[in-house]
């Protein structure tokens, strides 16, 4: 009641009308369908007004207008939602309407029976196009698993590049034993890949590649196995808290010590592009497995 000279600043911006129209603080009730509701201001026009839409039960105070295509209120309390629909009911914005029996179901005239099929044909592609949106955010999340061997390390590293290495190599490595020295050791038709598995925020180190090497002789002289039936890879996430387009390229000095000792490094991002090859049907399996076996120093895609 303090700011009514504010209200009819905002009035203004709703309605040239609205700021016309004195808005008078008093206490009254309007008797809308039977029910009194309270209101705690009134609309000072002249009651036999056109616009008049509800008065005060009593004093006749107008408690509702309208202006051109604006309905306003004079701050009824409204409690619930039967108040609500009382109002909106007796401003004849909503019909009473009897509800509709369930037999009506069953009578089909003019032309009910096309917009039905319409309705249904529709549901039903409503239906396919949310089962492909499913689908293609289930593939998506995949991909992102796959992918996160771009910025993560450890065990959830291993987890992903594991996976990867069985879907696109056809080896098994749930057999696994991990002793704590080499990181993955699988046999493909007599050939042994033996190797380590890093995500680092640094680039690739000679130390880097020098353990692999360790893992390597190690193998050899507690195998009787053909050294050339074996190869040392190295599967690195270099710079991994870095976004690709800033990180460094693998230094010449790392990938010259990787081809002397004739073991390969492969980036995780030159890894998923094999492996997205592979997905594609670009390259075929024993392509993949090929170019593993033969390559030497860096692997590029």
């Amino acid at each position: 009641k303090n700011m009514i000279n504010v209200l009819y600043n905002i009035f203004e911006v709703l309605s040239v009308y609205l700021g016309q129209i004195n808005l008078v603080y008093e206490n009254t009730y309007t008797n809308i369908s039977g029910e009194n509701i309270n209101a705690a201001f009134f609309f000072d026009v002249l009651t036999d007004y056109e616009s008049v839409l509800l008065k005060s039960e009593k004093s006749q105070k107008v408690t509702a207008i309208a202006l051109n295509d604006i309905m306003i209120t004079s701050t009824l309390y409204v409690k619930n939602y039967d108040e609500v629909m009382r109002i909106l009911k007796e401003l004849k914005l909503i019909q009473n309407m009897q509800s509709i029996p369930s037999w009506m179901e069953n009578i089909k005239m003019f032309d009910d029976s096309k917009q039905l099929s319409i309705i249904e044909e529709n549901n039903n592609a409503i239906k396919i196009a949310n089962d492909n949106i499913f689908k293609a955010k289930e593939k998506i999340s995949k991909n992102n698993e796959y992918k996160s061997i771009l910025y993560t390390n450890g065990d959830e590293l291993v987890r992903v590049v594991f996976e990867i290495l069985e879907t696109m190599l056809g080896c098994d490595l749930s057999e696994f034993d991990d002793k704590k020295k080499e990181d993955f050791l699988f046999e493909i038709d007599g050939f042994v890949f033996i190797g380590e598995i890093k995500g680092v925020n640094h680039n690739v180190k000679s130390e880097n590649v020098s353990q692999l090497e360790v893992h390597y002789q190690g193998y050899v002289e507690d195998n009787n196995k053909d050294e050339n039936q074996i190869k040392a890879i190295l599967i690195m996430n270099h710079q991994k808290n870095k976004p690709l387009d800033t990180r460094e390229p693998v230094h010449e000095k790392q990938i010259s010590l990787a081809d002397r000792n004739g073991s390969l490094i492969v980036e995780t991002i030159t890894l998923l592009k094999l492996f997205e090859r592979y997905l594609s049907d670009d390259l075929s399996r024993e392509e993949c497995i090929e170019l593993l076996k033969s390559k030497k120093g860096l692997l590029t895609i």
